[in-house]
């Protein structure tokens, strides 16, 4: 009942200025699986830009898959959520 209703999006969004302003990180990537639509859709969504596909193993429990690399640079945030 809870899936497809934004809620995914509403916290990316909601992340976002934790990672930008508490930890002051000045980019932040997500390589989510290629073939998943649902979290390459949400992050194009909230403002991430594509960078690159590749074929990876993103950690030892996982099989080489291809991911999509987006990627959000403090500058982005601060122009898409006008901080």
């Amino acid at each position: 009942n809870h899936r497809q209703k934004g809620m995914g999006t509403e916290l990316v969004k909601r992340s976002l200025p934790y990672f930008f302003k508490t930890l002051e990180l000045q980019t932040l990537y997500c390589e989510p699986y290629a073939l998943n639509p649902a979290p390459n859709s949400t992050l194009k969504k909230v403002g991430f830009e594509f960078e690159k596909q590749y074929i990876t193993i993103p950690g030892s429990s996982n099989f080489e898959q291809e991911v999509k690399r987006w990627r959000m640079s403090r500058e982005r945030f601060d122009g898409v959520y006008k901080v």
